[in-house]
């Protein structure tokens, strides 16, 4: 018969807005109470990949957790740390290695440690650590993962959670509202047409200014001044990882993209509360 434990208390970081957290549970029922955009959705999702032993776009981060049962008592250790080239590491580089991130793993049973550390090279996506699941099934062990119900959360909206290309033909007209984002782009292009082509090398040169002007243009404000009255979002921008592609006649401006600065930091709609992403 499997034992269910449960989890007494757990300390995680390293995943989209959580940094560092650590919570004492009790048994039965456990609320997590918090303002918008302040993680609760973050730390259920990571939880919930982490009691899995998926590690899901992540490369620094921190997992431990005790697991209670009766008298019996599990600790759980995954950290992982990107790895640096050094003297030491230099003859394992050498041999067309590279690596992703060092992973170290030990879980501890009524005592009994067990280590699962390891390297993740650089074509793992994702550090999955089944050795540990396995482990836990050998001893009849039974862990829940989380549920988690997802309800009228907004899906494909291009700019937001969806980047979207500009193309610009052959000294096109201005004909666009003098604040809209396409109008700054195409002055922009036209200022750099030349003998019948766009001069792309300068203009790459000069893509981070085009950028900061798109950022202070009417549209971004507007929405600036919506989301920092109604959400916890201090910021709001076109991302800064805008680049350029010539086509003939044609030049586009590819992977247009929102992002949002919460606690200092920056983020992609995807890394945002579910709360916040229905604001």
């Amino acid at each position: 018969m499997n034992n269910n434990y449960w989890l007494s208390s757990v300390k995680m970081g390293g995943y989209k807005s959580i940094k560092l957290v650590e919570i004492d549970f009790q048994p039965g029922l456990n609320i997590i109470i918090g303002k918008n955009g302040t993680g609760k959705t973050n730390f259920l999702d990571f939880l919930d990949n982490s009691l899995k032993m998926k590690f899901e776009g992540v490369r620094d981060f921190i997992f431990d957790a005790n697991l209670s049962y009766e008298n019996q008592e599990i600790k759980i250790n995954v950290k992982g740390e990107g790895v640096k080239k050094t003297a030491q590491a230099d003859s394992f580089f050498s041999k067309g290695n590279n690596i992703k991130s060092r992973v170290k793993a030990e879980v501890e049973l009524n005592g009994e440690k067990k280590d699962f550390s390891r390297l993740i090279m650089e074509n793992s996506e994702d550090v999955y650590l089944g050795e540990i699941q396995d482990y836990f099934l050998e001893k009849e062990i039974s862990i829940s993962s989380v549920f988690k119900i997802d309800y009228a959360l907004p899906k494909n909206i291009k700019l937001f959670n969806e980047p979207i290309t500009i193309s610009i033909k052959e000294k096109e007209e201005n004909g666009y509202s003098e604040n809209t984002m396409t109008a700054i782009l195409v002055t922009f292009a036209n200022q750099h047409f030349q003998n019948g082509k766009y001069n792309i090398s300068q203009m790459s040169n000069e893509i981070v200014h085009q950028i900061d002007l798109l950022n202070k243009s009417l549209l971004i404000t507007l929405l600036k001044t919506y989301l920092q009255n109604y959400t916890s979002i201090e910021d709001f921008r076109f991302n800064q990882g805008i680049f350029l592609l010539e086509k003939e006649d044609t030049v586009e401006f590819v992977n247009l993209m929102y992002e949002f600065r919460i606690n200092d930091d920056w983020y992609f709609f995807e890394d945002l509360s579910d709360g916040t992403k229905r604001i």
